[in-house]
Parts: C-alpha cells; structure tokens; sequence
C-alpha cells in the first residue's frame, strides 16, 4: 500500500506541473509586451529632435525621473 500512495503522489505531482503549463500563456504574453515596448523605444530614439522626442516619451507618460534618464539616453545616441 505504500508504493501505492507513493505512485499516486508522482501521478499528482506530474499532474500539477501539466497544470502548471497551461499558465505558459501569460508569459508569452509578457513577452509580445516587451517587444512592443522596445519597438516603441526604438522608434522613439530615431526621432530628429529632442523637443520631439520629449513630447513623445511624455505621450507614452514618462515624467520626472524617467522622463529625464530617457531624454539622457537619446542624447548619447547609439554607442
């Protein structure tokens, strides 16, 4: 009886990482995010000038510190 039960805790435990896997979705979903946001990112440190490149990370509703370190960033241009 107890090589049953241990067998039947291995059956539940491979059931609850197949269950496990099911939630693989939302990260895929984490990661079309992410590579939207670079895309945005990217075609922000294309724009010509930085009045423009402000008003556009303030869109995106940057401000403050953040806004100040993006601005930074496009300023040093690609390395």
């Amino acid at each position: 009886m107890t090589k049953k039960t241990s067998r039947d805790d291995q059956i539940a435990e491979v059931i609850n990482e197949e269950k496990n896997r099911a939630r693989r979705p939302l990260a895929e979903a984490a990661k079309r995010g992410r590579k939207e946001k670079l895309r945005i990112v990217e075609a922000a440190l294309q724009i010509a000038t930085e009045a423009d490149f402000v008003k556009a990370m303030q869109s995106y509703g940057l401000t403050g510190e953040e806004l100040k370190l993006a601005l930074e960033a496009w300023r040093e241009g690609p390395s």
